[in-house]
């Protein structure tokens, strides 16, 4: 299974040195990848998953992660590090390429008038304070909860209060 999931079309550079991983699949005894103790685990919920991970570039990935495709288990450093150096096919990465040139040439344009543009950045953007308090902090600031310090512990509480 891992020969033909990690197979020299899903690594575009196999001389590239990874952190010791483990892919683990349903119904399937976890495969270990490098050398030393793994630093983390892909989990994948099919076979199909696991090699798309490794055939799409970077951006597919991240989002296949965000949208709960497959997990990461342990170091995720580790995890986007592996990632990065095998950023998958030649054409997942020209398909890229492509599409971020093609974003530059802004052909929203084409679809979307200046009036509707408008009317999008309007709807997003002129909100009530009251719809930002909702989900801001007191000092109306984003805060993604994570505190560094002892001295957050007020915030910390606030924000234990909210959820």
């Amino acid at each position: 299974m891992s020969a033909r999931i990690l197979s020299s079309d899903c690594w575009t550079a196999p001389d590239k040195e990874a952190p010791a991983y483990r892919i683990v699949l349903p119904d399937r005894q976890p495969t270990v990848h490098g050398s030393g103790t793994p630093a983390f685990e892909l989990i994948f919920p099919d076979e199909a998953s696991c090699r798309r991970f490794f055939r799409a570039d970077s951006y597919v990935a991240a989002l296949d992660f965000i949208n709960g495709q497959f997990a990461i288990r342990g170091d995720l450093p580790g995890a986007i590090a592996l990632k990065m150096a095998h950023p998958g096919t030649f054409l997942a990465r020209r398909k890229a390429a492509l599409l971020a040139l093609a974003s530059s040439w802004r052909l929203e344009t084409l679809v979307q008038s200046r009036r509707r543009a408008k009317q999008n950045i309007e709807f997003h953007y002129d909100r009530s304070n009251a719809f930002f308090r909702a989900f801001l902090d007191s000092r109306m600031v984003y805060s993604c909860a994570y505190f560094t310090s002892l001295e957050d512990r007020s915030m910390r509480r606030s924000w234990r209060s909210w959820t």
